[in-house]
Order: C-alpha cells, then structure tokens, then sequence
C-alpha cells in the first residue's frame, strides 16, 4: 500500500442518527452503502462522512482513512490509498475507515473472493468501518447487503427488479428510489453541495428524506403514480 488516508422525513433527527453512527463513543462497527447515478452527490456525501469520522478520532497514528480512489475523490483526506494490486491486503487493515468508491474496478467476479468475505467476516473484530459507492443497485455484491447497515439513496433510474434482486430490504430502497425519481423530477438533482437523498435505517426498517421539502415528500409518498 502506498500512502498518501416507517418514514421520518425531520431533519434534525436524521442528522443527529447518522452523527450518532460515526461517532467514535456511542456506536457499532457501520458498512454504508451508497447507491446513484453519477453526479448526484455520492461521492460528496462520502467525503463529509469521512471528514466527520476523522474529526471523531483525530488520532491519525491509531485511526487511518483508507481509500480505493480511482477518481481521485479522497486523495486529500485518505491516509492510505490502495490499487487493484492491493486489495488482498485490505484483510491486513485494522482500526480504519475503508471507501470503496466505484468498487466494482475492484472486484470483477461475480463471486465473492476470499479477502471480501474475510473482511465482512472480521470487520468489527478489527474495527473497521466501510463505506461503498456504486451507481446501480444491480452492481452491489450479494455479500455486501447482508451486513450493509444503511443505504444512501441518491437518484437512479433502477427499476424495482435491480434493487428486488440485490437488497434484501428491496421494498424500502424502492419506495424512496421511486420517490426521489418523483422529486428530481419535479426539483431537480440539486447543485453542489446540496443534493437530495434517502437515508434507509436497515437495522430499524426506518427511512429517512435528506436536502428534501416535507410538504413535497407528503405529496410525492401519497402520489399513486410512478
């Protein structure tokens, strides 16, 4: 490795669970999912979690942000950066945050290879917090959304069948995905560095509406049409 590091639509509540999680004192071990087509603010809502993570362990000797970077995205907050060539290693990190953005350049198989499952395996054994960015809900590995604790739903034009196949919590990653669609619509992507999005609580079945109106989520959640 080379170095380099129901529905609730309030927002207060879903901004103090999601810094609850992050937060180094009162939280497990999280693996975030966070799933849209491009330009629609993922990897910009990665950073800001990863610029929260590090300002809760700001002991960079103990705590490393650890990035596969194929866009460059993190090259300035990632302690370590990792390569195709590398990522047997990943199973030697400890006490880290690890973003995988675009993962799927990481692994191309479609079954899961060793170092994956080692890692889903041991991640909160050796501390370690995951944050994963795709575009599609179709290209999420099957393993991943067996441990995946919160999906970020930014827009995608998936249908129900990409996130039925893939998510086990299909029906929530669904509705909001339809929802959002309806909005975008209606709104617009939003401009940096506001851009709507869901949150979907998997361990609570709770979803959470992000950068978005309340009176237009009602309106949206009760429209019958897709």
């Amino acid at each position: 490795m080379k170095r380099i590091i129901h529905l609730n639509h309030e927002k207060d509540t879903q901004d103090d669970h999601q810094n609850d999680i992050i937060n180094l004192d009162i939280r497990n071990n999280f693996l975030f999912g966070i799933i849209g087509t491009n330009r629609t603010g993922k990897s910009v809502l990665a950073r800001e979690m990863a610029i929260d993570w590090r300002l809760s362990r700001p002991d960079t000797e103990e705590y490393k942000i650890v990035a596969f970077d194929p866009q460059d995205m993190f090259i300035d907050i990632a302690d370590i950066t990792i390569t195709v060539k590398e990522r047997n290693d990943i199973v030697k990190l400890r006490n880290c945050l690890l973003i995988l953005d675009d993962y799927k350049a990481l692994h191309l198989r479609n079954i899961a290879e060793d170092w994956i499952v080692e890692l889903m395996q041991f991640r909160s054994k050796w501390n370690i917090d995951i944050i994963y960015v795709t575009h599609n809900p179709s290209l999420v590995m099957q393993i991943l959304t067996y441990y995946t604790t919160h999906y970020f739903i930014f827009y995608t034009q998936a249908l129900q069948g990409g996130w039925k196949k893939k998510i086990p919590s299909y029906v929530l990653c669904n509705a909001a995905s339809k929802a959002l669609v309806r909005y975008v619509n209606h709104y617009g992507r939003g401009e940096y560095p506001i851009f709507p999005y869901f949150v979907v609580d998997n361990e609570n079945a709770k979803v959470y509406a992000k950068n978005i109106d309340n009176k237009a989520i009602q309106s949206l959640l009760f429209k019958t049409k897709t």
